[in-house]
C-alpha cells in the first residue's frame, strides 16, 4: 500500500494490524498478512522543523489505542481497530518524538524542550519538564525519545544534555551535558546503565542509570543519530559514517564493526588516511552545510536503529538497503 507522502517514522504492529504514520499528515493501518488497507485517520499539517529533523514521530501501541505525535504540535491517540480519535493533546511545538509508555503513562517530549507526562486513557495532563536549554539551542529541543526503566525517564536534548527523571513526578533526578553534541538518540537501559550516543561529538557513552556517572566513552569520526540496541552483553549501535559497531556492554571496547557496501565504496571521498573527515569536504560542498551532510549520507549512512532477534542484527541504510548480520 502505498501513502500520500513520505514515511520517515518506523510502523507499529499489534493484533495483526500494521500502523505507520505517512508525512503528509496522517496514518495509516494495514493487515499484517495481506496488506489490505484498513482504516486512514488524518491530522494536522506536518513540518519539517530543520534540515536535521530526520525523523517523525512513531507510532506506540499500547491500550488498543495507537499514540504518536505530529509537526502541528499535538500528540494523538487513536483507536487500533478504527481510526477513531480518542484524544489529542497540544503541546507547545513540534512532535517527531515517538512515544513511550509505562503502565498508564505517556511520555514524550516537543521541540520546545518539554517532556510531558499525559494519561493515557484520556490524555490529560501529568506534569510537564523543561530542559535547561544552551546558548546556541536556548529552547533545549527534544528531537529523540525517551526510554522508561527502573521508575526513570531518560532522554536527551539538543542542549547537549542527557536528562534522568522520576518517572511519578517528573522530577530531575541527574543530567550530563556532552561536550559539543546534540543527544537525539534514544537510551537504552540495561543492567543498570544506560547507552546513547551522540551527533556531533561522535560518541557513544555508558553512565550509571542512578548516578549519571560515565562507565566508558566510545569514539567514532560521524554523528550517532542511530539509538543503540543491547544483546548479550554487547551494543549495536550504527554511525553516519556506513559502520555498525558492536561494542562490550561493560567495557566499550570493539567486539566487531560492519560497513555498508556505500561505505565501503565512497569512504574515501569523505575520510582521509587517518580516518578523520577530509579537509577539503567544506570547499567540495560548494560551504553549504546541507550539501557537506548529503555527502555523508551518501556513504551508505545507518540512521535507524538496529533490531536483534533470533540471532540476527538487522538495521537499514541511506543506500536504500537492508542488512541482516549474525551475531558474533
Amino acid at each position: 500500500m502505498r501513502t500520500a507522502g513520505q514515511c520517515l517514522s518506523t510502523p507499529a504492529i499489534a493484533d495483526g494490524i500494521v500502523v505507520v504514520v505517512g508525512g503528509e499528515g496522517a496514518c495509516y493501518a494495514v493487515d499484517a498478512a495481506k496488506g489490505t488497507f484498513l482504516w486512514r485517520a488524518t491530522f494536522g499539517v506536518e513540518k519539517q522543523y530543520d534540515v536535521w529533523d530526520y525523523f517523525r514521530s512513531s507510532p506506540v501501541i499500547a491500550a488498543n489505542t495507537v499514540i504518536f505525535g505530529s509537526g502541528d504540535g499535538y500528540v494523538y491517540a487513536v483507536d487500533l481497530h478504527s481510526g477513531t480519535l480518542r484524544w489529542k493533546f497540544e503541546t507547545q511545538a513540534i512532535v517527531h518524538a515517538s512515544p513511550a509508555v509505562s503502565g498508564d503513562t505517556v511520555f514524550v517530549g516537543d521541540y520546545d524542550g518539554g517532556m510531558y507526562a499525559l494519561n493515557i486513557t484520556d490524555g490529560s495532563f501529568l506534569w510537564r519538564f523543561k530542559t535547561v536549554g544552551d546558548t546556541y539551542y536556548p529552547k533545549g529541543e527534544i528531537q529523540g525519545s525517551a526510554c522508561v526503566a527502573n521508575g526513570m525517564v531518560f532522554f536527551g536534548s539538543r542542549d547537549y544534555n542527557i536528562y534522568a527523571l522520576d518517572e511519578s513526578s517528573g522530577q530531575g533526578k541527574w543530567n550530563f551535558k556532552v561536550p559539543f553534541g546534540w543527544v537525539i538518540s534514544t537510551p537504552a537501559f540495561a543492567n543498570g546503565t544506560v547507552y546513547f550516543g551522540t551527533s556531533d561529538a561522535h560518541r557513544i557513552y555508558a553512565m550509571d542509570a542512578m548516578t549519571g556517572e560515565v562507565k566508558w566513552v566510545f569514539r567514532a569520526n560521524l554523528n550517532f543519530f542511530s539509538s543503540c540496541a543491547v544483546a548479550n552483553n554487547i551494543i549495536y549501535a550504527g554511525c553516519m559514517n556506513g559502520k555498525l559497531y558492536a561494542l562490550h556492554a561493560e567495557t566499550g571496547d570493539t567486539a566487531w564493526v560492519f560497513q555498508t557496501q556505500e561505505s565501503k565504496i565512497r569512504y574515501a571521498t569523505v575520510m582521509d588516511s587517518t580516518d578523520r573527515v577530509r579537509k577539503d569536504i567544506v570547499e567540495r560542498s560548494g560551504h553549504s552545510l546541507k550539501r557537506m551532510y548529503e555527502m555523508f549520507l551518501d556513504l551508505g549512512s545507518i540512521l535507524s536503529s538496529p533490531a536483534v532477534d533470533g540471532g540476527f542484527v538487522f538495521f537499514g541504510s541511506t543506500d536504500g538497503s537492508i542488512y541482516a548480520l549474525e551475531e558474533r
